[in-house]
């Protein structure tokens, strides 16, 4: 049977999978952490250039973690994993702890993909607000809505610069 060779590899490829995720997580942990202090943006992007590595390790191993399901002819995703687990089961293959492990790795992704939503709109709402503030500072042209005479609507724009340099 090939899960009898792939199994052990399943489970160390499981535990380098599972740090990889506690280590986003704490990277996104500290970019909100960041983004709610409102520090400076070269963290954030230091911060990004890990994100980008860890997910790219992440890819690697839901691409091996494929492998190993398509070793035993089955779809890579959440069923493919239930399918593996009870075919293990089945070889009398000891699969508490890694189907343990592969729950906290699935809490971990979800927390990671929360978290990670919320610092992008947090990430944003402060960009708007920053392109906001510099067509202000610019006197780049506004929009406004006006009512004529006879009580119809008018847009027009307007344009005055705050600071002049």
């Amino acid at each position: 049977m090939m899960i009898d060779k792939t199994f052990p590899l399943a489970g160390k490829l499981l535990d380098s999978g599972l740090e990889l995720g506690r280590q986003l997580l704490r990277l996104l942990d500290e970019e909100a952490q960041i983004l709610q202090k409102n520090r400076h943006a070269e963290s954030l992007n230091l911060l990004t250039e890990q994100k980008q590595q860890l997910v790219s390790q992440l890819n690697q191993f839901a691409g091996q973690l494929g492998q190993i399901l398509a070793s035993e002819k089955l779809d890579s995703g959440s069923e493919g994993i239930r399918q593996y687990f009870q075919i293990a089961r089945q070889n009398g293959l000891q699969t508490e702890e890694i189907v343990e492990r592969w729950s906290e790795f699935m809490a971990i992704s979800e927390r990671c993909r929360k978290l990670n939503e919320q610092n992008g709109t947090s990430i944003a709402l402060l960009s708007r607000h920053v392109q906001h503030s510099m067509q202000i500072l610019k006197g780049k042209p506004q929009s406004i809505n006006t009512y004529g005479p006879d009580g119809t609507a008018r847009s027009g724009q307007y344009s005055r610069s705050l600071v002049s340099v």
